[in-house]
């Protein structure tokens, strides 16, 4: 997903970034997704990422 937004401020830079999701179920009841993101931009973060664990008991 490529994401770019103007700064809220006049003196502020623009972000440009771009993010990547994977997810997968491994089971009805349990999922992970994960998610890597690099900044393009002095508005931007250099990079990020993250991890979701999702269960249903």
């Amino acid at each position: 997903m490529l994401d770019m937004v103007q700064s809220p401020s006049a003196t502020g830079a623009d972000q440009k970034d771009v993010s990547v999701y994977i997810s997968k179920k491994f089971t009805p009841n349990f999922k992970v997704q994960v998610n890597a993101m690099k900044g393009f931009s002095n508005g931007s973060p250099d990079f990020g990422g993250g991890t979701m664990i999702t269960g249903i008991f």
